[in-house]
């Protein structure tokens, strides 16, 4: 993504995406066209503005009125879950991972509040990179 394409999310979204997830999307590199994983891969960390836009449209997480407030789907894995970060305190750089089968647990139902905590995955984006890296074999 470029400058213009975080312009176009956070206007479409109606958001202001934090500082330390504009730096790294705008410097991460693109999959490469011969990756034989590439329609899987492109989904853990989304770098189309267009698809970003229409998926978080879709789960509406980034609105503070969701059951999931606040939070921006950067990646999925396909199979329901997705890895979050936070909009609303800038200075988190975690990503977060909810699991639709096992993330319930951390939902506090009489104060309908999640424990984040208990749901985060890795402490930087440059951590859930590299994961997604190992995840496809890359050194």
């Amino acid at each position: 993504m470029n400058k213009k394409d975080i312009k176009l999310v956070e206007e479409i979204l109606n958001i202001e995406l934090p500082s330390h997830y504009i730096d790294f999307i705008i410097d991460s590199r693109r999959i490469p066209k011969d990756d034989p994983y590439i329609e899987i891969r492109k989904n853990y960390l989304i770098d189309d503005p267009e698809y970003l836009i229409d998926l978080n449209d879709t789960l509406k997480f980034h609105l503070d009125t969701a059951i999931i407030q606040n939070k921006l789907c950067i990646g999925e894995n396909g199979g329901g879950d997705f890895f979050l970060i936070d909009l609303k305190d800038k200075s988190d750089k975690s990503v977060y991972l909810f699991d639709h089968e096992e993330s319930v647990e951390y939902y506090n139902l009489d104060t309908k509040t999640w424990n984040w905590d208990g749901l985060r995955e890795f402490d930087s984006l440059s951590k859930y990179s590299s994961w997604i890296s190992e995840l496809f074999g890359e050194e």
